[in-house]
C-alpha cells in the first residue's frame, strides 16, 4: 500500500490487523489478493479514503493479503484451511467476509 495512513499486512497477519483495529473507533479493512486486478482497484479506493480522513484520529485503515500461503488469513479463512477440510477451494477473501460478517 502506497498511503501512509494504511497500514499493510502483506505478511497475512490478519489477527494482529483485528488486534489493532479495537485500539481505534471505526476500522476499515481490504482483504486482498495482490496479484487480483479488482484488489488492486480496491486499494486505490482505500488509499483515496484514507487519505481523505487523515486526520481523524478514531479511524483505522487496514490492508490483508490473504494470498500469502504462510499468513494467518490465507491459513484461517483460505485454500489452506480449505485443503485441510477437504472443502472445495474458495477465494479467502470471501471467506473472512463471511467471518467478519457472522461476528
Amino acid at each position: 500500500m502506497d498511503s501512509s495512513w494504511v497500514d499493510d499486512y502483506y505478511a497475512g497477519d490478519v489477527f494482529a490487523a483485528f488486534e489493532e483495529a479495537q485500539n481505534h473507533r471505526d476500522a476499515l479493512f481490504l482483504f486482498y489478493a495482490p496479484w487480483d486486478v479488482d484488489s488492486q482497484r480496491a486499494r486505490e479506493a482505500v488509499e483515496a479514503a484514507a487519505d481523505a480522513f487523515e486526520d481523524h484520529s478514531g479511524l483505522y485503515f487496514a490492508a490483508v493479503n490473504c494470498w500469502a500461503a504462510e499468513g494467518e488469513c490465507y491459513r484461517e479463512f483460505g485454500a489452506g484451511k480449505q485443503q485441510e477440510q477437504g472443502k472445495p477451494r474458495e477465494s479467502p477473501i470471501q471467506k473472512v467476509t463471511v467471518h467478519l460478517l457472522k461476528k
